[in-house]
């Protein structure tokens, strides 16, 4: 996770949370910071193995069908894992949809 905050301070790119294993960072400059970080540290940093990241983010169209283009456009940060995002993707007809991401840490997403 260091490798990941430092590398991103050094060039400029704006982290606005991060925890043990999460952070949220504009959408535009991921694939920046992939390309830093397998430049410097040789691996590759978009992935679902262990050292890795990927977004989390998941929304449905009104028919439950998988959105595609997934990103955050509003954030609330209430302190380590309790956040709200809003997320906007778009649909199989380019549609766009709204929802949310609810992490509140120890607090099944079935009560949010």
């Amino acid at each position: 996770m260091n490798e990941v905050m430092c590398l991103a301070e050094d060039n400029g790119i704006s982290i606005f949370y991060q925890d043990t294993d999460s952070m949220h960072i504009p959408h535009n400059d991921i694939s920046r910071l992939s390309e830093l970080f397998e430049m410097k540290y040789h691996r590759k940093l978009i992935g679902k193995n262990m050292g890795q990241f990927h977004t989390d983010f998941s929304l449905n169209d009104k028919n439950g069908k998988s959105c595609k283009d997934i990103t955050a456009v509003a954030c609330v940060f209430n302190g380590k894992k309790c956040y709200i995002d809003k997320l906007k993707g778009y649909d199989e007809d380019g549609n766009v949809v709204y929802g949310y991401h609810i992490r509140m840490k120890g607090v099944p997403n079935r009560c949010c």
